[in-house]
């Protein structure tokens, strides 16, 4: 299976998702963990300031960081990215993303599968995932989840990563299913 990772110019395409570069702040991401702005590392794409995202134990589980909800259309196509980061002090050995259906009254309706990278990320450098997602015919609303694992509770470190450059982009081309 071949996966391209499509960069899009934020002037050309709308992201669809409010503060996803991290450029100054966190704003309008919420997590149960503890989310915080990192100044001095990012990704290449936007250069600039990026979210850590930090558990407080290890437990085999894992700790999104969600976005606020953004309009969908149904049955339309969504182009998806994220660049990530897991410093070699952190025991996060995984990565994904997915997105979760909202109809016009606020239920959850589904998911999207999860794009995630190979188990056992790298340590100390940016790293890129990218997915297409088709809403259900009945959704109205969209969230980005962006996850990391812990590990064990053998893991003495605390586990956590860094997110930037996270996009969700309505796709312009493809609105046919592909046809």
């Amino acid at each position: 299976m071949v996966l391209c990772f499509l960069v899009l110019d934020p002037a050309v395409a709308q992201n669809l998702l409010s503060n996803g570069s991290f450029d100054t702040d966190t704003s309008g991401w919420s997590a149960f963990s503890t989310i915080s702005w990192v100044s001095d590392d990012g990704a290449p794409i936007s250069g600039n300031g990026s979210m850590m995202n930090m558990s407080s134990f290890n437990n085999n589980g894992s700790f999104p960081a969600t976005s606020h909800q953004f309009m969908v259309l149904p049955d339309y196509w969504y182009l998806t990215g994220v660049s990530y980061k897991v410093p070699s002090a952190s025991p996060v050995p995984w990565a994904w993303y997915q997105i979760f259906w909202y109809n016009d009254m606020g239920a959850q309706i589904g998911t999207s599968n999860q794009v995630s990278a190979d188990f056992g990320v790298p340590n100390d450098s940016w790293e890129n995932l990218a997915g297409i997602s088709q809403a259900p015919s009945d959704a109205a609303l969209g969230e980005l989840r962006i996850y990391f694992q812990s590990a064990d509770s053998s893991e003495k470190d605390l586990p956590f990563g860094l997110w930037d450059d996270v996009y969700v982009f309505e796709e312009t081309i493809f609105l046919n299913g592909f046809q």
